[in-house]
C-alpha cells in the first residue's frame, strides 16, 4: 500500500500560514523598501491553488522580481536571504497530530502530493521538518492531482498489485481516473466538517480515523 498525502491545509496549517506566515513574509519584503500596499497587490498576481486560473505559481523569487519590476530598489538579494532564513524553520505550522500519524508508517510507503511552485513547496516542506518521513515529493504546477499520482505510479514502477491511497482535505481533487491498472482508494480528511464526500471512498475527521481506514484498506487488499 502506497499512501499519497496532500501537504497544504492537511499536514501544514495553511490557515495559520495565510495569517502569520504570509504577514511575516510581507514584513520581510518591506525591508527591501517596498510598501505593504504594493507587496499585497503584487501577491495577487500569483496562483496559490490548482483551482485558480492564474498562470504563475507563487515563489519568493518571483514575487521579489515583480516588486523590483514595479519599483526598482536593488535589494532583492538581501531580502531573499532573509526570507530563506525564515523558511528554514516552519515546524510550528505542522498540525499537532501529523508526526504521530507519520511515525506509524515506513517512509518507503509515504509520498507527498502538492500544488505550487516546486522551489517554494520544497522550501516549505523542508522547513516543516517532515520531509524524512516520505520517500518522495510530487509537486504539480498545473492539472489534476489524481491523474498525476497515477502517472507517477506508472513511471516509478509501483507494482500493479499495490493499492494506492490518496488522502486530501478537499473532495474536488478526487478526480475519476479511467483505465488505470491500479486500485485507487480516496480518503477525504475533513477536520472542519465542511466538505461533502463527493468522489471520496471514505471520509475521516482526524488522522486517527485515517489510520483506522488505512488498516481496513490494508486488510481488504490482503484478502482480495
Amino acid at each position: 500500500m502506497k499512501i499519497f498525502l496532500d501537504f497544504d491545509d492537511m499536514l501544514f496549517d495553511s490557515v495559520l500560514v495565510k495569517g502569520e506566515f504570509v504577514m511575516a513574509l510581507r514584513e520581510i519584503y518591506t525591508h527591501g523598501g517596498w510598501s505593504a500596499e504594493l507587496i499585497k497587490r503584487t501577491s495577487q498576481e500569483f496562483s496559490f491553488a490548482s483551482f485558480e486560473k492564474k498562470p504563475i505559481t507563487y515563489s519568493i523569487e518571483k514575487h521579489l522580481a515583480l516588486l523590483e519590476k514595479e519599483k526598482p530598489r536593488g535589494t532583492s538579494e538581501k531580502v531573499l536571504a532573509e526570507a530563506q532564513a525564515f523558511m528554514g524553520d516552519l515546524k510550528r505550522y505542522v498540525f499537532p497530530d501529523v508526526i504521530s500519524f507519520l511515525e506509524r508508517y515506513s517512509p518507503q510507503d509515504l509520498f507527498i502530493i502538492t500544488y505550487g511552485d516546486p522551489g517554494f513547496q520544497k522550501g516549505k516542506i523542508s522547513g516543516s521538518g517532515i520531509r524524512p518521513f516520505f520517500k518522495d515529493v510530487l509537486i504539480i504546477e498545473h492539472g489534476a492531482k489524481t491523474p498525476a499520482i497515477m502517472k507517477y505510479a506508472k513511471t516509478h514502477i509501483i507494482t500493479k498489485s499495490e493499492t494506492i491511497v490518496f488522502v486530501d482535505d478537499k473532495a474536488k481533487y478526487f478526480d475519476e481516473v479511467n483505465d488505470s491498472p491500479y486500485t485507487l482508494v480516496k480518503i477525504l480528511l475533513d477536520c472542519r466538517g465542511s466538505e461533502k464526500k463527493g468522489n471520496a471512498d471514505y471520509r475521516a475527521e482526524n488522522f486517527d480515523e485515517v489510520a483506522a481506514i488505512l488498516e481496513q484498506v490494508r486488510a481488504l487488499s490482503h484478502y482480495s
